[in-house]
């Protein structure tokens, strides 16, 4: 296993810690009922942007980097991923 493919999603995890901390744990976003915005900028910033779409991002970058044909592991255009019923087959 390449050491800088580690890094690279150890790297990620410490920024997705770090968002959800900062965007829920510090402030208790869910112990607020009031907290709606809070908690949309919190699923869609920690959850949907660095959980989701960064890991896909790194994954793909980091299949390209070592040679292997991304879509032989499931992987189709970038549009086609994100968002599939624009993008049919």
């Amino acid at each position: 296993m390449n050491r800088s493919a580690v890094l690279y999603a150890f790297g990620l995890w410490a920024v997705w810690t770090l968002a959800t901390w900062l965007l829920e744990g510090r402030i208790e976003t869910f112990n607020r009922p009031d907290a709606l915005a809070d908690r949309l900028i919190y699923t869609l910033v920690a959850n949907l942007l660095f959980g989701i779409i960064g890991a896909m991002v790194l994954l793909r970058w980091l299949l390209s980097a070592a040679g292997s044909e991304w879509k032989i592991a499931g992987f189709g255009s970038l549009g086609r991923d994100v968002a599939p019923d624009f993008y049919p087959a």
